[in-house]
């Protein structure tokens, strides 16, 4: 029971958490769904090969969680990389290369 139900709930709460969450817990949030997606790929090839009754839960929760990652847009994670003490120079550049990238696209 606990391979069929408790598992993909599982992964899908931490596709959830790592698409809301900002800043350090965002990647946190990020590593564990990493973790999650290793974890729920090898169940998967385990089910399959064993012609288990849960293999379309399993590959359906697999693909979820892919297409999930990349179609789900999630929150900028750079607020996490900056330093507490940023000089304008920094910031400056930011800008400039934001701007420059929203002009290109």
């Amino acid at each position: 029971m606990m391979d069929i139900v408790f598992i993909p709930i599982s992964c899908g709460i931490a596709l959830m958490f790592a698409k809301l969450t900002r800043g350090e817990t965002a990647r946190k949030a990020e590593k564990n769904f990493f973790a999650f997606l290793v974890v729920m790929t090898l169940i998967t090839i385990r089910t399959v090969v064993l012609c288990d009754e849960a293999w379309l839960i399993h590959t359906t929760t697999l693909g979820t969680m892919i297409v999930g990652a990349l179609a789900i847009p999630s929150h900028d994670t750079f607020i996490a990389d900056a330093s507490p003490r940023r000089d304008a120079d920094q910031s400056y550049h930011y800008a400039e290369t934001t701007m420059t990238s929203r002009q290109m696209t």
